[in-house]
């Protein structure tokens, strides 16, 4: 098909024909990961698109296939982290399913990857949404493998019943207090939440993944903070505090009204040097029932963990999570 053009898109458009540009970009995401999900995708809203797009730490390229009649048909996604990872490139790639095996994809990804070799970009990394059956064929890993990415992780996607995971809940370990808020992350938990953004960089399993640890200060946690408020998200947030007061682990739970009674699990971390005293599971338990009192028109919340972390995957199947779907991530070392 030689007869699309690639223009770019931009969420800071506030014209007219560059916001419904933007709009059918963000929309053919959900189109494309739906047809292969076979399900509901998990793709956020051009609104709260546009004010990712806002963030300085990171420098956003995005691009459109349209054909003449102005269908978009295709899109390019180009993350440039500016504070950390500055070597690396994260790349999303989709293409209508009535569209597809028409070179469309490999215009997009050449477009991409050459971007990224301009940088000084020498990795590339992306990430392919799959149906939870293996035997089903994933569409954008054929893509992937094809074009010379190689498997780095497999994330299993899970749900939970809020209702299925109601019951008592037991009290934290002798030495140990958990704390929950619901709403914007409080300032005197800034720096906490900066250290544990922190630690996710390191303590979380990551497979293949070639990733740096990521700086996090209370002035990037609160600019992180101010895009949520401005999407319209609800934090549900709960940490645990040893006797000193020091943060020992947190987990989030994030709701946006236009998700209606599902809600998205973000990140859950104990401390390597605070683990096996069963926080993990309090944590969570502790945030369901937060969230089930602030929020009750969510029926399910919907998390994602790597397939060796074993002892989140653990703590996912005391609480009621099952199977719903694959994340899989693709790497790509740049010549």
């Amino acid at each position: 098909m030689t007869d699309v053009d690639i223009i770019p898109v931009s969420g800071l458009d506030t014209d007219g024909p560059g916001i419904r540009r933007f709009d059918a970009w963000a929309d053919l995401f959900s189109t494309a990961v739906g047809h292969d999900l076979g399900a509901e995708p998990d793709e956020r809203s051009a609104h709260e698109l546009r004010v990712a797009s806002s963030n300085p730490a990171i420098e956003r390229i995005r691009y459109a296939a349209r054909t003449p009649s102005g269908a978009t048909i295709g899109a390019l996604d180009l993350a440039f982290p500016l504070q950390d990872n500055t070597s690396h490139a994260f790349l999303r790639v989709a293409v209508d399913p009535g569209a597809r095996r028409c070179g469309i994809g490999a215009r997009l990804a050449d477009l991409g990857e050459d971007l990224a070799r301009a940088r000084g970009r020498r990795t590339v990394q992306g990430q392919v949404a799959a149906a939870p059956e293996p035997d089903v064929p994933s569409p954008g890993a054929a893509f992937a493998r094809a074009r010379g990415y190689t498997l780095a992780q497999t994330l299993i996607r899970s749900d939970v019943s809020t209702l299925a995971a109601a019951g008592a809940l037991a009290p934290p370990p002798a030495g140990y207090r958990i704390e929950t808020v619901v709403g914007a992350l409080p300032d005197a938990w800034l720096a906490a939440y900066a250290l544990f953004q922190q630690r996710m960089s390191t303590d979380i399993p990551l497979g293949e993944l070639a990733l740096e640890e990521e700086a996090w200060d209370v002035e990037r946690v609160a600019a992180h903070r101010d895009r949520l408020i401005r999407m319209g998200r609800t934090c549900v947030i709960t940490m645990a505090v040893d006797a000193a007061g020091a943060p020992v682990g947190f987990t989030e739970i994030q709701h946006h009204p236009s998700l209606g009674a599902l809600a998205y699990q973000q990140d859950t971390l104990v401390l390597g040097e605070y683990r096996g005293h069963g926080l993990g599971l309090i944590l969570k338990a502790t945030n369901l029932a937060a969230l089930r009192e602030a929020l009750p028109g969510v029926e399910t919340v919907r998390t994602w963990n790597a397939d060796d972390n074993t002892h989140m995957l653990a703590v996912n199947t005391a609480l009621g999570y099952r199977l719903s779907g694959l994340l899989t991530e693709w790497q790509l070392r740049l010549a």
